[in-house]
């Protein structure tokens, strides 16, 4: 079982119920958090990511983890979640012994890592590469 289909069943039965939040602030509906999570997926087939290949999560609490988890999960991919508080050498070793072949990571920790895992492709959620890929 793909947990990517109970975001697709939950969108379809409530797509106009909030979703994502931040606070009380209301990021997202069912129905544009299905359509991140599938335009993620979309992006990274598109670079070559799927069924089987592991991408990791280096992020901060933020809503943007979300898609990006169902994203992986709807690409087929597994996700490889690693804890913001650790130091980028630390994640860079966890990535390359999963064999992360793609990387989500937030504003703050994105030099780090690049710098301890400078051949690991990356992606800053709400940055350039961010919406190419969506």
């Amino acid at each position: 079982m793909n947990p990517a289909l109970w975001l697709m069943r939950a969108a379809a039965m409530t797509p106009d119920a909030p979703a994502l939040l931040t606070g009380t602030m209301q990021e997202a509906d069912y129905a544009a958090f299905r359509d991140l999570a599938l335009g993620i997926a979309g992006g990274l087939a598109a670079r070559g990511v799927g069924p089987g290949d592991r991408v990791a999560l280096f992020m901060k609490n933020r809503w943007e983890y979300l898609p990006a988890l169902y994203g992986i999960w709807a690409a087929g991919a597994a996700a490889v979640p690693m804890n913001a508080k650790l130091h980028p050498k630390e994640a860079a070793w966890i990535a390359d012994h999963a064999e992360a072949v793609f990387a989500f990571v937030s504003p703050e920790l994105m030099d780090g890592l690049m710098e301890a895992a400078p051949g690991l492709p990356v992606v800053r959620p709400g940055g350039p590469r961010w919406q190419a890929l969506l």
